[in-house]
């Protein structure tokens, strides 16, 4: 066993490996994602393909009544950004989100 039970497993899958390296690449550059930035790519990648559907039947069977209707949240970046633990990523990521709460 992973020691994961199916409720904290993320059914966006493998496309978060993308979501993550593209990440790591715009902060190598210079450029890091804001939180809502990566949301909205995660998002946009999704859209129109079974991992939609995954992720509405998870949100249906486990999230509690009234949450958002957003595909994807802040659940799911902070989610996203424990399964991806690379401190590159976390430190860059991290300090455009303080920049970007500031504005």
């Amino acid at each position: 066993p992973s020691g994961r039970n199916r409720a904290t497993e993320t059914p966006v899958g493998e496309v978060e490996e993308i979501i993550a390296e593209y990440c790591l690449r715009l902060s190598k550059m210079g450029s890091p994602l804001h939180k809502d930035e990566v949301i909205d790519l995660a998002t946009s990648l999704i859209q129109s393909t079974a991992h939609e559907e995954r992720v509405r039947k998870r949100k249906a069977e486990f999230c509690r009544e009234g949450i958002s209707e957003d595909l994807l949240g802040p659940g799911w970046y902070s989610g996203f950004m424990h399964r991806h633990s690379d401190p590159r990523m976390k430190k860059n990521v991290c300090e455009r989100n303080k920049i970007g709460e500031q504005e």
